[in-house]
C-alpha cells in the first residue's frame, strides 16, 4: 500500500532518499580509494594512477556535499544530522566541505597559483594547484561517520513512514 505523506513530509522524505543514495555512492568511492591504496600526491605515482585517484576522489567529494547543500525544490537535510559526528568527524566533514566549494565543485583562485614565465627561447607556466587525494586514515574515518550518517537517515526515513501509518489507522491503532 503506499504511504501518503504530507506535502513537506514527501519532499524531506525525497531529500532523505536521494541523500541516502548520494552518501552511499560516496561510501563506494572511498572504498575503491583505500582497496587501491588511492592516496598519493601527484609525483608518486607514474602512468594513469593520479588521474583515476583524482577522479574517485572528486566523486567522494561532489557526492558527500550534496546533502549538505542547497537544492531547489526539498529542504535542507536536518541539522541534527551532523549531530552524531565526533569532533574529528566535524573536521573531516567541514574539510570535505570547504574542498567542495573551494576545489571539487568550483575552481577558487584561493587553491592554484598560476605565474607566467619565460627565458630567451622557452616559456611555461608555474603552476601551484591543490593535490586532489583523501589520505587512507581520512577514508577510513570517513566509512564510520558516513555509517553513523546513514543509519541517522534511515531512522528518519523509518519514522516518517510510521507516523503516516499511525495517522491513517483508525484511532491511530495499527
Amino acid at each position: 500500500m503506499e504511504l501518503r505523506l504530507s506535502e513537506d513530509d514527501a519532499k524531506l522524505y525525497s531529500k532523505l532518499y536521494v541523500s541516502s543514495s548520494d552518501i552511499s555512492f560516496a561510501r563506494y568511492c572511498a572504498s575503491v580509494l583505500l582497496k587501491k591504496g588511492w592516496h598519493a600526491q601527484p609525483w608518486e605515482r607514474r602512468g594513469t594512477i593520479y588521474q583515476q585517484q583524482a577522479a574517485f576522489t572528486s566523486a567522494l567529494v561532489t557526492a558527500y556535499a550534496r546533502p549538505f547543500t542547497t537544492s531547489k525544490g526539498w529542504p535542507k537535510l536536518p541539522s541534527d544530522m551532523e549531530s552524531s559526528f565526533d569532533d574529528r568527524e566535524k573536521a573531516l566533514h567541514e574539510q570535505l566541505m570547504e574542498l567542495r566549494h573551494t576545489v571539487y565543485a568550483h575552481s577558487d583562485s584561493k587553491s592554484y597559483s598560476i605565474r607566467p614565465w619565460r627565458s630567451a627561447d622557452f616559456s611555461t607556466d608555474i603552476v601551484g594547484a591543490p593535490v586532489l587525494r583523501i589520505t587512507a586514515d581520512d577514508a577510513k574515518l570517513f566509512m564510520s561517520m558516513s555509517a553513523k550518517l546513514l543509519a541517522l537517515i534511515g531512522e528518519r526515513m523509518e519514522s516518517l513512514r510510521a507516523a503516516t501509518e499511525r495517522a491513517k489507522s483508525p484511532k491511530g491503532i495499527l
